[in-house]
């Protein structure tokens, strides 16, 4: 039976969710193929907290429930293709402080997605310094130090290093 109070905790719903959006979570490729690639992202692991984020579409649904008051804070976790989540939701989704915390989703937009082309800016997904996979390590370290639930974007910017001046110099 649905436990519609719990749905992230309902194995049946998300699994009968994929199969519905199947071709968009698991889209055929130019030769005609699947690759899901994770059995994480298909099927939903609730009992394991390493990889329960990764499936696609129980992932999304917690990040938008999470900022559910302003989801477009967390965009940069939610602009890509269903089917490809990308770096940055990796980094950021893996960490359950991080990806539920306000400040921290808006200051990764803010950083990492371009409004005005609606899509990621050029190495926000890659290993460059001060892109996503450096972020969520100094907040992690940082986290150590500041309580960063307590922190808006602004002030969480302003702990940030050089390294993230690419990043924060495109800012509009």
């Amino acid at each position: 039976m649905s436990n519609i109070k719990s749905p992230e905790y309902d194995r049946g719903l998300w699994t009968w969710l994929t199969l519905f959006y199947f071709d968009s979570v698991c889209p055929v490729d130019g030769n005609g193929n699947r690759d899901p690639q994770d059995e994480a992202r298909l099927m939903p692991l609730l009992d394991n907290h390493q990889r329960f984020y990764r499936h696609l579409l129980l992932g999304p649904f917690l990040i938008v429930r999470a900022h559910r008051d302003q989801p477009e804070r967390a965009i940069a976790m939610l602009c890509n293709p269903l089917c490809k989540p990308g770096e940055i939701a990796e980094q950021l989704a893996s960490r359950k402080e991080l990806v539920t915390n306000p400040g921290v989703m808006e200051l990764a937009s803010r950083l990492y997605y371009d409004k005005e082309t609606k899509s990621f800016r050029r190495g926000a997904g890659s290993s460059v310094k001060g892109a996503a996979r450096r972020l969520a390590a100094l907040l992690n370290q940082l986290d150590l130090t500041f309580y960063l639930y307590g922190m808006n974007a602004d002030e969480l910017q302003a702990l940030l290093p050089r390294e993230f001046d690419r990043f924060r110099l495109t800012i509009i």
